[in-house]
C-alpha cells in the first residue's frame, strides 16, 4: 500500500501552493481537494453518533463537543460505507465546486464498499492513476482544515503537512481582492481565526513526530529551496524534479500555474503577498487579531502588538464585523455575540491564572498547547530553526 500524505491548514494559508510544490517531486502524487466531502460526511456521522448536530461539522474544536482524536479515530476505523452511501458521496462530489481534482468522476463504480479508511485508500489509488503517478512513494491530497485527520493518518503510518501563515494575511486573502472567488461565501472573522488557532494547536501537539512537517508560508516563498530540501528529507526522499522551483510552478497537468492569489497572478513563488494585510485590514481588525491570537502569533515568530489586559478586552468587546457574513452555516453575529466575546476573554484569562479544575482541552485542544502558549516570551518556540519538523 502506498504511503498516505495529507496536506492541510486553514484556507488561504498557502496550502494550494504547497500542494503544487509537493506534486513537483517525482515521488509524490498530490490532488487538490479531490474528495473533501468524504471526511466532512464521516465527521457528520461521528457527531451524530455522539448526539451532536451543528451547522459546520469540521469546526474549530474550541468549546465544541467533538470528543478526543482517539475517539474520532476509533469511529473512523469502524465507519461503514455502503454502496448507497458511496453513491450519495459521488453525487455530492460531482456538484462540489471546491473539488478541483475531479478524481471521483472516473472512480464511481470502482470504489468498493468498506470502512472509512478502506474507501480513503481506494480513492487515493484512483487519484494516483488519474494523475499518472501510480508508482509514487507518497500519495495524498490537500484538504483545508483537516488537522484532525492529519493526526490520525500520522498514527496510521502516514505523513502530514500543516501550512501556517500570518492570520492577518489569511484574513486579507479571504475578505479582500478576489477572495470570495477562491474561498466561497464569506465566513466570520472569528471563525477564521479560531480555525487558524486550531492549525497552531495541532502543530504544537504534533511537533516532534518523525513524519510531521509544519511549514510557514512566509518561509516557503522566501527560501523555497531550503524548505523543500528539509521537507523531502523529513519524508526520507531526495529532492527530485524540483530544479525549476521558484522560477515556475506547474499544476498536475504540467501547465504553468499562475497561482490563486486574491490579488495578482504570478508564475513562480512570490513574496508580494507577505504583509499585504497592512494595506487592507483596518486598524480595529488588526488589533482584534492581536487580541485573540497574540500568544499564537508570538509562538510562531510573527510580529504582535503588545497589548495590556485592558486593551485586549476593549479590542474584543468593541470589535464589529468588517464584512457581511454570507456563508449559510454561520450567523451574522458569530464574531460579536455575547457568548463568543466572553469565551474569547475567558480563554485569554486562563493563560494568566490558576487552571485547577479547568478542562483545558475545551479552550486549547491539547494541554501542551496551554503550557506552550503560557511559556511564550520566556521560551521562544517555532521560529526559523523550528519551521520544519519538530526536533
Amino acid at each position: 500500500m502506498r504511503s498516505q500524505l495529507l496536506l492541510t491548514g486553514v484556507g488561504r494559508s498557502g496550502t494550494t501552493l504547497a500542494e503544487k510544490v509537493l506534486h513537483a517531486h517525482t515521488e509524490i502524487c498530490m490532488g487538490s481537494q479531490p474528495f473533501p466531502d468524504l471526511f466532512l460526511r464521516a465527521k457528520e456521522a461521528y457527531l451524530a453518533d455522539r448526539g451532536v448536530v451543528r451547522p459546520n461539522p469540521i469546526g474549530t474544536r474550541f468549546l465544541e463537543a467533538d470528543g478526543t482524536i482517539e475517539e474520532l479515530a476509533a469511529f473512523l476505523d469502524h465507519d461503514e460505507w455502503s454502496s448507497s452511501r458511496l453513491d450519495d458521496l459521488f453525487d455530492a462530489m460531482a456538484a462540489n465546486d471546491g473539488q478541483y481534482t475531479k478524481v471521483l468522476v472516473g472512480a464511481r463504480g470502482a470504489v468498493r464498499p468498506g470502512r472509512f479508511f478502506d474507501v480513503y485508500s481506494q480513492l487515493l489509488t484512483a487519484l494516483a492513476v488519474r494523475l499518472g503517478r501510480q508508482d509514487a512513494a507518497w500519495v495524498g491530497s490537500k484538504e483545508a482544515s483537516f488537522e484532525e485527520l492529519a493526526a490520525i493518518i500520522l498514527d496510521r503510518g502516514g505523513a502530514a503537512v500543516i501550512m501556517l501563515r500570518d492570520p492577518r494575511d489569511v484574513l486579507t486573502s479571504f475578505h479582500h481582492g478576489r477572495g470570495r472567488e477562491f474561498a466561497g461565501a464569506t465566513r466570520p472573522t472569528l471563525f477564521i481565526l479560531r480555525q487558524w488557532r486550531k492549525s497552531v494547536a495541532f502543530t504544537i501537539h504534533l511537533l516532534g513526530h518523525p513524519r510531521f512537517v509544519a511549514v510557514r508560508y512566509e518561509d516557503l516563498v522566501s527560501r523555497p529551496a531550503e524548505v523543500v530540501r528539509q521537507l523531502a528529507g523529513r519524508l526520507a526522499m531526495q529532492c527530485c524534479g524540483l530544479e525549476e522551483l521558484g522560477d515556475v510552478v506547474r499544476d498536475q497537468t504540467g501547465e504553468v500555474w499562475t497561482g490563486n492569489s486574491s490579488f495578482e497572478r504570478h508564475r513562480g513563488l512570490s513574496t508580494n503577498p507577505v504583509g499585504r494585510w497592512r494595506q487592507h485590514l483596518d486598524s480595529a481588525t488588526a488589533t482584534y487579531v492581536d487580541a485573540v491570537c497574540g500568544p499564537e502569533l508570538r509562538a510562531l515568530g510573527y510580529p504582535a502588538e503588545q497589548l495590556t489586559d485592558a486593551q485586549r478586552s476593549a479590542a474584543i468587546r468593541s470589535f464589529r464585523e468588517p464584512v457581511v457574513v454570507s456563508h449559510r452555516r454561520f450567523s451574522s453575529d458569530y464574531s460579536t455575540s455575547r457568548d463568543n466575546v466572553e469565551a474569547e476573554l475567558r480563554r485569554l484569562s486562563l493563560l494568566r491564572q490558576s487552571t485547577a479544575n479547568v478542562d483545558l482541552s475545551r479552550w486549547f485542544i491539547f494541554p501542551e498547547v496551554f503550557e506552550t502558549l503560557g511559556d511564550v516570551g520566556r521560551t521562544p518556540i517555532f521560529v526559523d530553526a523550528h519551521a520544519i519538523g519538530g526536533e
